[in-house]
Parts: C-alpha cells; structure tokens; sequence
C-alpha cells in the first residue's frame, strides 16, 4: 500500500532531487509552477538544511488547520524536520487514490503556514520557506520580453557574486554600465505587477540600486571637491556648515545615511557590503576623508543641536519617524530646526548635545 507515495516521501526525507524529478509527474505542476521550477525552489530549501548541519530529514505527518485555504482538498501534509538543525519546512500533499485503491497519487504540493503535527514537535528551530517567485507561475510563460530579462538579472546577478572582493571602482562602474538595460526594463515592468507578490529578480533590483548608490555616493563627492577636503585647512565656520551639510545631502540623495553609523572605516576599505568590500579609484580616498569629516560634523551638531533633553526623549520615541537617531546626528536636522524657529521670530537657546 502506498508504495509510490513513500518512495516519494523517503526522496523527501533524504532530500534527494534527482530522485523527486524521476518520480514527480512532469506533466503537472506543484505551487502553481512547473515540475523544474519546483525543483530549483526545493533545491534552495534543502540547501539551507544542508547549510545547517542536516544531511536527513524526518518526516512528521500532520494537516493544514486552516479551513478556507483550498477547502475542496485533501489536508494532509508532512513537517520536514531537520534532525540536526530542528530547522523546519511545512508542505502540504493533495493526494488522489489510484484507481486500484493501493496508492495515492501527488496532485500537487504546495508550502503550508497553518500546519499541525499529529504530535507536535518541540524546540523548533528556523522555519524553512519553499520561495516561488510569481514569474514562474505558469500565467507569465507567455511573456518571453519579461522571461529573457529576468534570466539576464539572474546572470548578471552570478557575475556579480563570483567576482573576487574587494571590488573595484572600476569592476564596480563597468557592471553598472553593463546592467544599466536590464534593471531600467525590470523595474518599469515591476510597476505594472502586484506589488505583494515575490518576483526573481527583486535581489538583482535591490543590490544594483544599493551598488549603484554606494558608487555614486563616491563619485559625486569627488566632483563636487568634497572627497579631497583638506581638513587642516582652516575655513570660516559658515563655509564649514555648509559643506557639511552639502555631504549630508549627498547621502540622503543616494540613501546612504546610515554610512554615518561606520565612523571607523578601515583606511584601505571603503565599506563592507553584503560581505563585499569596495577598493581602488575614488573609493580609497572615501576613508581618508570620512576620518576627518565625522570629527567636524560631531563638534558642529554638538554646537547646534537644536532640541531640549525633554524633545529629545519625545523625538525618540515618535513610532511615525524613522531612523531617529541617525537623523539627530544630522547637522542639516538642526540648522534647519533653528532657521524655521527664527522665521517665526522665535530663538532656541544653545542647548549642546544632551
């Protein structure tokens, strides 16, 4: 009895793929994707159990208690555990009684967030999820534009992870160049798409924009003579706030503000990146200057800082700003501060940083 489907649990339990792709039927499709999609989603899975320690899993039979999802199926499903790690994946079976009654065929198998062991299991550890990303679904096969630009996102994506660190400002530039096409379509093409659905090529968006910010963020500093700042060259104070706070602008442009919490960067490195470190060109003077200009904001925004101990506390502690305290050790947050309160002929007191 149910000789089929154990073999398939056991290709599960021991997370053997080629097994899974052999006894899967090619001709269906399992979390709304084809057989190969799947397997590359699996795959991922089971890496990070492997990752973990766990060369087997145990397989814990259990439901999913959440009657409205698919409530015409069958609610059977298994609890993949690792027994090293204890991490976790939740898959639910729709399975289908053959015709001699001995076996059930796998209609489909989908990941389960509302799932109960016959025996609950204790002292979990990680959940692991089964990610499909929505342009997998079969709904987007006929979009072949969309398909081949995702494939270049994924490529250039590899490119960019074999790459040995630290990455130059040169390697750096040149990838930028070379990925300028596929990220203006995708990005565009993302805006026409439900925004709450998981796409491929959401990592490739994100870490050029991140890239392509850190890079500029360099580059506009030297165009604008900032990131050669001789700072034992003495300069009146007003100069000084307003190069200051021209650098801060420059961050918030490319969204870099929290460079600001790294006041120590190492002389040779610029910045440690997704594990990547940034070297050659400009980015080996950003160092040098950072070193210098963080010591001269301080004493700036210690001089002006606009808020009492009270405001202070209260600034903190509102649940509708962001990065409070990155944005207190913004100069341009006080000067601007004052200049509003002495537009409405009021005078804050030099309270110094509290």
């Amino acid at each position: 009895m149910d000789f089929y489907l154990n073999q398939v649990l056991t290709a599960f339990s021991k997370m053997d793929l080629d097994s899974l792709g052999e006894l899967l039927d090619e001709s269906r499709t399992y979390s709304d994707v084809p057989l190969e999609s799947f397997l590359r989603s699996l795959n991922a899975s089971f890496k990070q159990f492997k990752d973990a320690g766990d060369v087997e899993l145990e397989l814990l039979p259990g439901y999913c208690h959440e009657m409205s999802c698919n409530p015409d199926q069958i609610r059977t499903g298994y609890r993949l555990l690792g027994k090293q790690s204890k991490s976790y994946l939740d898959l639910r079976f729709v399975l289908e009684l053959t015709q001699d009654r001995k076996d059930h065929e796998i209609a489909d198998i989908y990941s389960c967030s509302c799932f109960s062991c016959h025996h609950e299991e204790f002292g979990l550890g990680e959940r692991v999820n089964l990610r499909i990303h929505a342009d997998e679904h079969l709904r987007f096969l006929g979009k072949s534009d969309l398909q081949i630009y995702a494939h270049k996102a994924s490529v250039n994506l590899r490119i960019l992870k074999k790459e040995p660190n630290p990455l130059t400002y040169d390697w750096v530039e040149a990838w930028l160049i070379l990925t300028q096409d596929t990220f203006d379509y995708l990005a565009e093409a993302t805006e026409d798409l439900p925004f709450y659905e998981d796409y491929s090529w959401e990592e490739f968006l994100q870490t050029r924009e991140q890239l392509n910010n850190y890079w500029n963020v360099v580059k506009e500093l030297n165009e604008e003579g900032l990131l050669t700042w001789d700072f034992s060259q003495k300069i009146n104070e007003e100069e000084l706030i307003e190069k200051v706070i021209q650098v801060e602008t420059i961050m918030d442009d490319y969204f870099c503000e929290f460079l600001f919490q790294n006041a120590n960067l190492d002389e040779d490195f610029f910045i440690n990146w997704r594990g990547y470190s940034f070297k050659g060109g400009y980015f080996d003077l950003f160092p040098i200057f950072w070193k210098g200009f963080i010591p001269i904001r301080a004493q700036l925004v210690q001089k002006y800082y606009a808020l009492s101990e009270y405001e202070t506390e209260d600034f903190l502690e509102d649940e509708y700003c962001f990065n409070q305290e990155e944005t207190l050790e913004s100069l341009y947050f006080h000067m601007n501060i004052r200049k509003e309160a002495k537009e409405r002929g009021e005078e804050i007191p030099f309270y110094s940083k509290v």
